[in-house]
């Protein structure tokens, strides 16, 4: 009995983002008014980081990569040409429209902005009567782009970071990238050797060998200096090649890991960077508005040209995802105790606008877009009966 209530506790906190993110906010006024302990910026981090480790694990666990494009070609299209288009088209409008941030951050906040999330609305659709190529464009666009984004926007946030005294220029870049090798070498070999011990198994690969699995891989990872983000996202990517574990068991994988990590990771969210938001100039809520709706959307739309959706799913899904979310968020808090990034307080503001933003807009036009987009094609059904 209190297992279910705690469930049902967790799901209505999963299914409310936004009301997460105020009562965090409130708690951050009344934390700091009792001048209570302050928590440090390497604890912030921390759980951030793992945090999104485990997401970034358990998206990479929901497709084959190398069947992607056949499987979901909607997922292919706006993963590898709507996600660098946005990324590219919001770091030249935040270097446009923001005059303090320099070209490398804005690209930094184009690239944190690209690891969308709108976790809370995806079963609105999923359970809606749309076509299956809209079901699972909406459930693989998410994961595709959270595992293969993070690695670039890793890169991003070295190339965006000013190295100490006695390093090179590329310094910071060069380091990265060999961390970066390193954690993919260790997630994706303990992923394969987990896809191999399951499939070897006479049950069903079990989820919780799965998740103890990367649990390994991130305290490795961790021990050797490693980037535990890209060892979670590497395990899952290889292991989801390799396993023979059941499509159903992966989206139920995803599902319970979002549903004890996101709520959490908004309350985090909302009491580490609130504070920030009240510092937010015009020109920063002109680019988060824009940001969410018209430089989100057109990118999308364009991936989407000459696909098999009809104009109206091109339409839907061109505006339903692709808003900053909970990968946005906690990418975001990763940055908190990285003193050596260049604008690093400018970019946790504009990237907290643009996160509050987009939860905002997704929660408020995702149902009713869903909706419109269900009558719309039952009336192109009609008109193809009648014709």
């Amino acid at each position: 009995m209190k297992k279910l209530k705690f469930n049902s506790i967790l799901k209505a906190a999963f299914e409310a983002p936004l009301l997460m993110i105020v009562i965090a906010m409130l708690f951050s006024f009344f934390y700091r008014l009792a001048n209570l302990p302050v928590v440090t910026p390497d604890s912030i981090a921390f759980v951030a980081t793992l945090g999104l480790s485990l997401l970034a694990f358990s998206a990479g666990a929901q497709f084959r990569i190398s069947q992607l494009a056949k499987v979901c070609p909607v997922s292919f299209r706006l993963s590898f040409g709507g996600g660098p288009i946005f990324l590219i088209s919001s770091g030249l409008a935040a270097f446009i429209l923001i005059p303090q941030i320099t070209l490398a951050s804005a690209f930094l906040l184009g690239g944190i902005l690209m690891l969308n999330g709108s976790s809370f609305d995806r079963r609105s659709i999923i359970d809606a009567p749309t076509p299956a190529m809209v079901k699972a464009g909406v459930r693989l666009e998410s994961a595709v782009i959270l595992v293969l984004g993070l690695p670039v926007v890793v890169l991003l946030e070295a190339n965006a970071s000013a190295a100490q005294s006695g390093q090179g220029v590329l310094f910071p870049l060069l380091e990265s990238s060999k961390l970066l090798m390193l954690s993919f070498a260790i997630g994706g070999f303990g992923g394969l050797i987990v896809a191999v011990l399951g499939n070897f198994l006479p049950s069903k690969p079990d989820p919780k060998m799965v998740v103890v699995g990367v649990l390994v891989v991130l305290f490795i990872t961790s021990l050797v200096g490693g980037q535990m983000i890209i060892a979670g996202a590497a395990f899952g990517l290889i292991w989801g090649e390799q396993s023979r574990a059941h499509p159903i068991s992966r989206i139920k994988l995803r599902a319970r890991t979002e549903l004890y990590i996101i709520p959490a990771a908004y309350l985090l969210f909302g009491f580490t960077l609130s504070p920030l938001l009240l510092e937010a100039e015009l020109l920063m809520v002109t680019f988060a508005l824009a940001t969410v709706t018209i430089i989100r959307a057109v990118p999308r739309l364009v991936a989407l040209q000459h696909s098999a959706l009809a104009k109206e799913g091109q339409v839907f899904l061109a505006w339903f995802g692709g808003t900053p979310g909970i990968a946005s968020a906690l990418f975001l808090l990763t940055l908190v105790n990285n003193s050596n990034l260049n604008d690093q307080e400018l970019l946790l503001t504009v990237g907290a606008l643009c996160v509050v933003s987009g939860v905002f807009t997704a929660r408020l036009t995702s149902r009713p877009l869903s909706k419109l987009y269900i009558r719309s094609m039952a009336s192109a059904h009609r008109r193809r009966l009648f014709n």
